[in-house]
């Protein structure tokens, strides 16, 4: 948070917002069946999440069903509007994957950028990070 507040101040000081406009949130919640209150959050930020998701034991189709329930409960936990957006990262999906993954929720708004690896005549990255936003109506 605090960094937040010294980027904010010193990288966007024509935003117009408040060094208090972050706050911390410390969230213990089942991420596939939230009883969070619907559309509570600015942003929503996974950083491994999906992923361990993707990696629990199980078979193919209860990974499926528990990463669409996840999908539907970032969505819904997710204020609506332009400037609210689902931040993701990953080490296991490329930028590609996840937004297929995610396109039937989220409208894709940006990505970062990694450095890129080339092995074996192809190129890639170690992580992906995208940012989306609610699918428009």
């Amino acid at each position: 948070v605090a960094h937040a507040r010294a980027v904010l101040a010193a990288q966007c000081p024509t935003e117009g917002l408040a060094p208090d406009t972050f706050e911390q949130s410390v969230v213990l919640d089942d991420a596939t069946d939230t009883k969070l209150a619907p559309s509570s959050f600015d942003v929503v930020l996974d950083k491994g999440t999906y992923d361990a998701i993707y990696l629990m034991p199980g078979t193919q189709e209860e990974r499926d069903a528990a990463l669409k329930r996840y999908r539907d409960c970032a969505a819904r936990v997710l204020k609506e509007g332009e400037k609210h957006y689902f931040v993701i990262t990953t080490c296991n999906f490329t930028r590609a994957e996840i937004e297929r993954q995610f396109a039937d929720t989220f409208d894709y708004h940006s990505h970062l950028d990694y450095p890129v690896l080339e092995f074996g005549g192809h190129k890639g990255s170690t992580n992906a990070t995208v940012v989306f936003v609610h699918k428009k109506k």
